[in-house]
């Protein structure tokens, strides 16, 4: 039966933030100078007394028998949970980046994923582990923070596909998300950014 739950100090906290390193396109560019700095800059996010949008309390886990058994996470919180100033200071409390790469990782999230209102919930990451992909578990996961942004009075859960992977707009359709913007510019003469996602909740 499928599960889920929060991390906790007895997880694998790396392999977490390895996980979203993999899955987030700020990392891989600007906040940090390279993969393991980055991936050591996560764990330090995660395990914060600053809230920030990669906390903790923001990361579900799903599981099946065993609880310890990671099959996959999601990393999603309500707008209003989280501020400019908050996730600046965990930044800079990690030591792996710098300020200017802070505020230049600012300016690229304005330009290519969405702005969350207070009252949506955001789903920031996503990550089956490849020995459990194609059971339903990403599906799971996002059903599941659909229920919890409901439980918290948010109207609706927004999301980002990169646009090199458009594919996977159809994945979301299925869930119930229609594409309600597009985020695009152009990096070095490529065409960056995300496709902007949202699914209505109702209100009963």
């Amino acid at each position: 039966m499928t599960s889920f739950r929060k991390i906790n100090n007895q997880d694998n906290i790396e392999m977490i933030a390895t996980w979203i390193y993999q899955t987030e396109y700020s990392f891989n560019r600007l906040f940090f100078n390279d993969s393991v700095r980055a991936v050591t800059g996560i764990e330090r996010l995660i395990m914060s007394d600053t809230i920030n949008p990669y906390h903790r309390k923001f990361i579900t886990i799903c599981y099946d028998d065993d609880p310890n058994e990671i099959l996959g996470i999601v990393v999603g919180y309500k707008g209003s949970d989280v501020s400019f100033d908050s996730k600046f200071k965990a930044i800079y409390d990690t030591s792996c980046s710098e300020i200017a790469l802070i505020f230049l990782n600012e300016i690229a999230n304005k330009l290519n994923s969405s702005t969350v209102k207070p009252d949506e919930y955001y789903i920031g990451n996503l990550y089956v582990d490849p020995k459990h992909r194609n059971k339903h578990i990403g599906s799971k996961l996002v059903q599941y923070s659909k229920r919890i942004a409901k439980q918290g009075d948010s109207n609706k859960v927004i999301l980002d596909v990169k646009c090199e992977k458009k594919e996977l707009l159809d994945y979301y359709r299925k869930l119930g998300f229609e594409v309600s913007g597009t985020n695009f510019y152009r990096f070095f003469g490529k065409i960056e950014g995300c496709y902007a996602m949202s699914c209505e909740l109702c209100r009963e």
